[in-house]
């Protein structure tokens, strides 16, 4: 069992990046987000973004109200809020709690295997709720050193999070 702990993120998080319109039908998704994500981290739009906080990304997963279809924002945090490059789209992330969990991540179903995980496992046998908010996935050193080195083949890790708040509230 993969463990899950709860954090707080104190304060909004302001992200931009390139925002890829995708779908869980027919498995849709791990078709078109490996390119998508690598062809945005090949390009190196998000290294060159004014404003940017630290070298960590983040994929959003802004999800559709009873629809398979959402949003996949691949961007960085930047400081405040500010001009938008073209191309590009600004997202914040609520302050609160988060369910959050360690995966190695060598493709999309690693990273649906640990938000399945939350979801379906955790979630309900702890004293938390989904929230409702958008969940993202966190890539730091422990993916991107290793990445750069060895690829997938080296098990990058990132982190899963999943906003969440106390049951009945």
């Amino acid at each position: 069992m993969r463990p899950v702990e709860v954090h707080r993120i104190p304060k909004e998080m302001h992200i931009i990046g390139k925002t890829l319109r995708t779908s869980f039908e027919g498995r849709r998704h791990a078709f078109e987000i490996p390119p998508f994500f690598h062809s945005v981290m090949k390009s190196g739009e998000l290294d060159a973004l004014p404003r940017r906080r630290d070298e960590t990304q983040f994929c959003v997963f802004r999800m559709r109200r009873a629809s398979p279809d959402f949003d996949y924002i691949m961007g960085v945090e930047v400081e405040g809020a500010g001009e938008v490059p073209e191309g590009m789209e600004f997202v914040t992330l609520s302050p609160g709690e988060y369910a959050v969990t360690s995966t190695v991540k060598r493709g999309p179903d690693d990273v649906g295997s640990a938000f399945r995980h939350i979801y379906e496992e955790w979630l309900p046998a702890s004293p938390y709720e989904a929230a409702g908010a958008p969940g993202f996935v966190r890539y730091d050193e422990r993916f991107f050193s290793v990445f750069r080195e060895r690829g997938y083949a080296g098990n990058p890790v990132v982190d899963v999070y999943v906003p969440i708040t106390p049951k009945g509230e």
